[in-house]
């Protein structure tokens, strides 16, 4: 069913009855009685319709009976625009599923008569407004209504906040229903908000009435502001490197560890005369890389000095060899707030340090013998001093390394000693040996042995070296080309002359010092190939009547008689016999 209602209609006019009837109050199975409740809902629409509702929504119906219930609609219509339509549900008491029936109603519902608020000033639906930076802009606004509505205002903008932009919009007070009036302030000041971000503003006024029924008749007007903002020259910067002033990027400098490097940066605002900002980008790498460049401020000019000195502990010319720093002057705090920047990108070559070749010496009883041959004897000790020097001392001396770094020869050198050795600036070490017989290998008694010596130093990226090689023969102790010719005879009376046997060791004969006795009996000497062990002295029946282990032993016939005895010399792969005459 459907019902209209026009404005004029009274609240008891606006109401229909709703008759509710239900066969199972004519049962005596049911006792001749039911249950019955109604509900409403909205069809066409969302929103709580239980206002429309009777106080009471249930009745007993009994002996077959009917209940009217009475829906009355409000006089403003749940929707605006058109009828709406509802839906009035009866229903039982079933307990497990209760039976409904639906009744459909749309309603026309005309509201009250309402005209929309409309704006006196401005006259235009849009206002533009041009503004140059540190100007102000201010009109006023009215608004009326021909019935005398409360008006209710509301300020939009385009995605900013009134107060941070430099706007103002303030309603008159007090207020009178009918009629509202204020103003919109704009100041544009660059110190009050950063038109670098944006210099477009929108600011919308909107005005709603409260008649009876919250008619939405929204009107509105719409303000469109532009700032324009003053000019500002751009800053620019410059090294002391090029004479180029509008140098952007410095190439070709190069500078070795060790060395420095230093120069100035500056920056100018000779237009403006703008607050300055110099610095570097990626300061935090300049302390790693052991430079310094102090960031400065100044009004039109500001100038700063960029130093390093290079050094071994912060550069590492295997991971990089070309290093590039950025410098940046800016203007950022002009009235307006633009960020003017201008950078210069210096780029420097780093090269290995300088460095002398530091130099090593062999010295053997304090003679030079660097890539000498020494021959030896055995049984000769053999003491090298080895020295590096290098005159390299700043800014810091290397420190040098004395090292072995090859043995060989006909057999591989055995029981020698050698330490490496260190040291800042000069070194010194050591080369000790004693070579024995058991460096004689396979039945050859004459080694031929070469070592080489190294000194490095530590000057990083550009390390040098020296090398010296020594030559050293061994060979066996031989001895004298004469035939082993021992004494035959002596005279043990005690006068001086020729008082004992011997082989070795024997006293000078009389004055003359230039006949040494053991050069003509040329005992042979011990070596690897033999050595003395042992003499005996036996008399003409065999009796052993002396024996001695010493090379330099000495017989005086002690208790003997005169006369002929056998002697015995025994060395390790030899020995020699002879007869001896005792003459008193």
């Amino acid at each position: 069913m459907s019902v209209t209602f026009n404005s004029t209609a009274t609240d008891a006019d606006r109401c229909i009855d709703v008759r509710v009837s239900d066969p199972d109050a004519s049962k005596i199975t049911d006792n001749f009685t039911e249950r019955v409740s109604i509900r409403v809902v909205p069809l066409n629409f969302r929103k709580d319709v239980s206002s429309i509702l009777p106080a009471a929504t249930t009745a007993i119906l009994t002996n077959g009976s009917t209940h009217d219930f009475r829906i009355c609609f409000p006089l403003c219509p749940f929707i605006e625009g058109g009828p709406y339509q509802i839906g009035i549900i009866a229903f039982d008491d079933a307990c497990s599923l209760p039976l409904t029936d639906t009744l459909k109603v749309l309603v026309n519902t005309q509201p009250p008569s309402n005209s929309a608020p409309y704006f006196v000033k401005p006259t235009l639906p849009v206002t533009q407004v041009t503004l140059l930076e540190g100007n102000s802009y201010e009109a006023d606004f009215e608004i009326r209504d021909n019935e005398n509505d409360e008006l209710i205002p509301f300020i939009t903008t385009d995605g900013f906040i009134l107060a941070d932009a430099g706007f103002t919009v303030t309603i008159d007070e007090p207020r009178v229903n009918g009629k509202l009036t204020g103003k919109i302030r704009w100041d544009a000041f660059c110190n009050i908000f950063n038109f670098t971000k944006r210099t477009f503003f929108e600011v919308k006024i909107l005005v709603n009435d409260k008649d009876i029924c919250d008619n939405n008749a929204l009107t509105g007007v719409t303000f469109k502001f532009q700032v324009v903002l003053p000019g500002n020259a751009d800053p620019t910067i410059d090294t002391d490197l090029t004479p180029d002033p509008q140098e952007r990027t410095v190439l070709n400098i190069q500078r070795r560890i060790n060395e420095s490097l230093s120069f100035t940066v500056t920056g100018t605002d000779l237009v403006d005369h703008d607050f300055l900002t110099l610095d570097v980008v990626k300061r935090d790498s300049l302390e790693f890389y052991g430079a310094t460049f102090a960031a400065a401020n100044g009004v039109g000019t500001v100038s700063a000095v960029f130093s390093w000195d290079l050094r071994c502990a912060t550069i590492n010319l295997n991971k990089r060899s070309t290093y590039v720093f950025t410098f940046v002057v800016s203007d950022a705090a002009n009235k307006c707030r633009f960020y003017k920047a201008d950078t210069v990108d210096v780029h420097v070559k780093v090269l290995p340090p300088l460095n002398t070749a530091p130099l090593l010496t062999i010295q053997n009883e304090n003679q030079t013998v660097n890539d000498q041959t020494l021959s030896y004897e055995l049984g000769h000790h053999i003491l090298l001093t080895l020295t590096g020097t290098d005159p390299d001392v700043l800014p810091e001396p290397d420190l040098l390394t004395i090292s072995l770094i090859k043995v060989g020869g006909n057999v591989m050198p055995e029981g020698y000693t050698f330490t490496p050795a260190q040291g800042l600036s000069g070194v010194q070490a050591t080369f000790d040996w004693n070579p024995e017989c058991f460096i004689f290998k396979n039945g050859v008694y004459e080694n031929e042995y070469f070592f080489t010596f190294r000194v490095d130093d530590n000057r990083c990226f550009a390390t040098k070296a020296d090398t010296a090689t020594i030559h050293i023969k061994v060979k066996d102790l031989v001895g004298s080309e004469k035939e082993f010719a021992p004494p035959n005879v002596f005279t043990p009376n005690n006068d001086g002359h020729n008082d004992y046997f011997a082989v070795e060791g024997i006293d000078l004969l009389g004055s003359d010092s230039e006949m040494n006795p053991d050069e003509w009996v040329a005992l042979p000497p011990d070596n690897c190939q033999g050595r003395f062990e042992w003499v005996k002295i036996f008399n003409r029946w065999g009796k052993p009547v002396f024996e001695s282990h010493h090379r330099k032993f000495r017989w005086y016939a002690a208790n003997q008689p005169a006369g002929v005895y056998y002697y015995v010399i025994k060395f390790s792969n030899k020995e020699y016999r002879g007869s001896l005459s005792v003459r008193f």
